[in-house]
């Protein structure tokens, strides 16, 4: 065998070059930032400035994978965490799952993607939290072509 990799459509190989592509990213990010610890997907809450969070490490294999995107996230709903998180922290209220700041963390076309409710822009604290909770980049640009998180407020998540 000569080591070739043959593929049946133009397609497949386009697939799966981006798959090597993203996890090629993923690690880099691993290796770069956090001494090879993976970078985190999942859903999170943000309350009295800390980040109460449900998530995976990238390359779990629960991870959704969607190749013909790019995209990767945690299946995962706030509702049912909420009463998770609610039961192994009591610290936090006795409110309903949509009244705390909320978000998702996930990777999309060479980004780790924060999506949160827009009250948490430009807070420091919130992407200091974020960054070291889900072992993301930080924000500016990295060197060598990675991008950085991207930090985008969604009116999904709004109170």
């Amino acid at each position: 065998m000569s080591g070739i990799i043959s593929y049946s459509t133009l397609e497949e190989a386009h697939l799966d070059i981006a798959r090597k592509n993203t996890e090629s990213f993923l690690r880099r990010i691993a290796d770069t930032f956090h001494k090879g610890i993976p970078a985190r997907l999942g859903i999170f809450y943000f309350y009295k400035n800390t980040v109460y969070h449900k998530s995976i490490p990238w390359n779990d294999e629960s991870v959704h994978k969607d190749d013909i995107k790019y995209f990767r996230s945690f299946d995962c709903v706030h509702e049912d965490a909420w009463v998770e998180l609610k039961q192994s922290h009591p610290e936090l209220p006795n409110v309903g799952w949509r009244e705390i700041p909320r978000g998702r963390v996930f990777y999309s076309k060479g980004k780790l993607i924060v999506e949160h409710n827009p009250s948490l822009s430009g807070n420091e604290i919130f992407e200091k939290e974020i960054i070291q909770t889900f072992y993301l980049p930080p924000k500016a640009d990295i060197p060598g072509k990675l991008r950085a998180t991207v930090f985008k407020p969604s009116e999904f998540y709004a109170i």
